[in-house]
């Protein structure tokens, strides 16, 4: 199967976002167009609903309308950066993204890494240090446990690029 989508999927502090860029970057290189959705930016809105505390249904919407728009430009690789907590949930996701070929490869670290990571990013916030540090750990049994994943790439020790080579070997690209 030829994928035209890849969800990378990880806690916070696994590097998605900064893998999202790389991909992005050795994809354009060949030439071929492609856009990054960082799911997070997606549904920052506030309050969110009492029944979805992550904005999830937003973050849905907003999908489906900015790759629509992606793929009218010429888009033909969608790069997600976020967060699937259950496999009941790929089919939302691939629906919004109007593609059933989706790859997700979920990143990991090494948790040593993952809080020197957050204590850089969030130096200055000591609230959102303690909840992003306590996140990472549920989050890393969550998605351990939920089987959403085609693959799984650790970026502890691999450089970025590395990390994003050998997704793009895996999803084809």
């Amino acid at each position: 199967m030829i994928f035209d989508c890849l969800f990378l999927n990880g806690t916070v502090g696994a590097g998605k976002s900064t893998t999202a860029d790389m991909v992005s970057k050795q994809v354009s290189l060949s030439g071929v167009h492609n856009a990054i959705v960082d799911l997070d930016d997606i549904r920052r809105s506030w309050p969110a609903p009492v029944d979805d505390p992550f904005n999830h249904e937003l973050e849905l919407r907003n999908l489906a309308a900015i790759v629509a728009n992606y793929r009218d430009v010429g888009a033909e690789r969608i790069i997600l950066a976020g967060v699937v907590e259950q496999r009941s949930e790929l089919p939302r996701y691939r629906a919004a993204l109007h593609s059933e070929r989706m790859f997700v490869a979920r990143l990991v670290a090494d948790p040593d890494i993952l809080v020197a990571r957050l204590l850089a990013r969030h130096a200055a916030d000591a609230e959102a240090l303690g909840w992003n540090l306590n996140r990472a750990g549920q989050l890393a049994r969550i998605l351990e446990s939920a089987g959403c994943d085609d693959d799984v790439f650790d970026t502890t020790g691999d450089s970025p690029a590395e990390v994003a080579a050998a997704i793009r070997t895996a999803v084809g690209w």
